[in-house]
């Protein structure tokens, strides 16, 4: 698609999706489930998949809604102050992913690339390019997308197979203590928080067009059709967790089969250090953890565009200037990844908020939006513009 009609085809949100994800989810999950051990950080990544899949199955919405003005199909379904609730809490979302991603970006940037460049500085850059990534609309990042999420992910998935034949088969069966909990706090729910962006997809199934021949519904009523295009968006947004899930498993397996438990415990980024041990007979270069970082960054910087890009689609919805909500969002979030740099104890507060509350809550708005308008029939919207 190369319209400038501001929309993306199931193609490119299935891209999109990956690109969010596969920054965040590498680093923050080997981080986060490195004190469960093998065993059960495996089981706890296959848990949170499920989840996320289940999840985005029921986000999509029943047919003939799910093309439906998001903020409408709340109002009409639960009244104003809900849609108000449900805008308000995705754009509380929003600031912490951005934030969070700046964060990243400065905090891996800083330590592997450039520790002689000051903060400021680092959370700077990201939040330039993710501002214009933003301003140039979801149809422009959705053609980037298309054009580097799966050379990405082949070449990640590629690094971390490279680094198997190192892996120590006996570490993988290591509990690291009693299933307290962890599995769920650490594994699971780490898992299914970081396919947060699930939650939010309401917002964006009015700017996808999936081609009639496609979705398999050139003949029939409207509401088959409808029911095509939903089939359709389903399939493509499963593909894209199970491709991030993928790569979450490899690299669990890889992580924990070549450092073992001690060392999971005390690496802060296992899955860049992992890297390192990648080696490929014949090729010149030797250090891929610079490539990997690379990489990871850049990935970072698409899902920067992307959160900017749907808060400012969620203030406009409330009336807001867009360009307004875009700026003042992007402010907070410089601050607030400012502050995670200085103080552990704010990183603290957004697992609280974004990770405990707006990714449970937006989940469950959405899927239970959608068994509604399922089960009453109802495709009205009385608020769509």
């Amino acid at each position: 698609m190369f319209s400038e009609n501001q929309k993306i085809s199931a193609n490119q949100l299935r891209a999109l999706l990956l690109t969010d994800w596969m920054g965040k989810l590498l680093l923050l999950v080997t981080e986060d489930a490195g004190r469960l051990g093998g065993r059960n950080m495996l089981l706890g990544i296959l848990a949170g998949l499920l989840l996320a899949v289940a999840a985005g199955r029921g986000a999509i919405g029943a047919a003939g809604d799910a093309a439906k003005d998001y903020y409408g199909r709340l109002d009409n379904a639960a009244g104003k102050w809900t849609a108000y609730f449900i805008y308000f809490t995705i754009m509380i979302y929003l600031v912490g992913q951005v934030s969070l991603v700046f964060y990243l970006c400065a905090q891996i940037a800083g330590t592997y690339l450039l520790p002689e460049v000051n903060e400021t500085v680092l959370i700077l850059v990201p939040g330039i390019l993710g501002y214009y990534l933003a301003r140039s609309g979801l149809e422009a990042e959705g053609r980037i997308s298309e054009m580097t999420a799966f050379l990405l992910w082949g070449l990640f998935f590629l690094m971390l197979a490279l680094t198997l034949p190192q892996i120590r088969p006996e570490q993988l069966t290591d509990s690291a203590g009693k299933l307290d909990g962890g599995v769920w706090k650490a594994g699971a729910y780490t898992v299914f928080a970081g396919f947060g962006t699930i939650g939010i997809l309401p917002l964006l199934l009015p700017q996808i067009i999936v081609p009639q021949v496609e979705a398999g519904t050139g003949k029939g009523s409207g509401l088959e059709k409808g029911n095509g295009e939903r089939i359709m968006i389903q399939k493509k947004v499963g593909e894209a967790i199970l491709m991030g899930g993928a790569l979450l498993l490899l690299s669990g397996a890889a992580a924990y089969g070549i450092f073992g438990t001690d060392g999971m415990k005390t690496l802060r980024w296992p899955v860049i250090v992992l890297m390192s041990c990648t080696n490929l007979q014949g090729v010149f270069l030797q250090r891929w953890d610079v490539l990997m970082i690379g990489f990871l960054i850049f990935c970072l910087f698409l899902s920067a565009g992307t959160s900017i890009y749907c808060l400012g689609a969620a203030g406009g919805r409330l009336r807001a200037s867009r360009k307004t909500v875009l700026m003042i969002g992007v402010g907070i979030s410089w601050l607030l990844a400012f502050w995670m740099g200085k103080s552990p104890e704010a990183v603290l507060w957004y697992r609280r908020i974004v990770f405990w509350f707006c990714a449970p809550v937006l989940a469950a708005a959405a899927v239970l939006l959608a068994r509604r308008e399922k089960g009453t029939g109802n495709s009205g919207n009385k608020n769509a513009e």
